[in-house]
């Protein structure tokens, strides 16, 4: 009978384990849940996005938007696109595709084709109309705003893309020809051999300017950079 008794109290001692544990886990989930909720719409702000050429010129774009889709009402994961705007450099905007997920409190976003911006977001703050924290354990804050009426459908036909300057308002790209096209610069405007491997040709006024491929771009996040010890190439002045 003492032993009956005993094996009924441990099952019984089981049995509220698992249920706490249970509590647990629910109350974990519905709470990212909630996250999800509130990261779901679109936000811009310092995103800590960055290019740089096989050159060592390195950009830091000065505003990302980022859209936020969550998979089904109430999920803690869903769908995004990333466009990031530069003032200079041979692009104007670089544009991604990425998944997100809120786990037990902690953000994570994975980017299709560029795996090494694979990053988790804590100790942050999420409103209805904030959102910042850190990566992984840096002191690197970053700051979105919630954004209204901005049209992500463009982006939404390919996995990431890029779109090269089309105005150039206080802005001159020819100092960075010279260094994938010799000869083309905003002096003489004489063409050269081009090494077509490294660079695509648009013509601009009557003129061929020579932009860098991507095979010669390299994408990187300065927060995150800073979080896994990476330290990244020097921003240059424009010459």
């Amino acid at each position: 009978m003492t032993v009956m008794k005993t094996k009924s109290k441990l099952q019984a001692a089981f049995y509220a384990l698992m249920m706490v544990i249970s509590i647990g886990i629910f109350t974990s989930c519905d709470e990212d849940d909630k996250k999800a909720y509130k990261m779901d719409g679109d936000w811009y702000g310092d995103f800590g996005m960055y290019y740089y050429t096989n050159r060592g010129q390195r950009f830091d774009s000065y505003d990302t938007r980022m859209q936020f889709v969550q998979s089904s009402p109430w999920s803690n994961h869903g769908y995004g696109t990333q466009v990031d705007w530069y003032k200079y450099g041979p692009y104007e905007f670089i544009y991604h595709q990425f998944r997100w997920e809120v786990h037990n409190g902690t953000i994570f976003i994975n980017y299709k084709w560029e795996s090494e911006w694979n990053c988790q977001i804590h100790d942050y703050n999420l409103t209805w109309n904030n959102f910042y924290g850190y990566f992984g354990d840096s002191n690197e804050k970053f700051t979105l705003y919630k954004l209204y009426d901005y049209d992500f459908q463009p982006y939404y036909a390919h996995d990431y893309g890029w779109g090269y300057f089309t105005t150039y308002p206080g802005y001159n790209p020819y100092p960075y020809q010279p260094y994938y096209a010799p000869g083309i610069n905003g002096k003489n405007k004489q063409t050269a051999t081009i090494d077509s491997t490294k660079v695509d040709i648009v013509m601009r006024d009557g003129q061929p300017i020579a932009y860098p491929k991507t095979s010669e771009i390299h994408f990187g996040n300065r927060f995150e950079d800073k979080a896994k010890g990476i330290e990244a190439p020097e921003q240059k002045d424009m010459e």
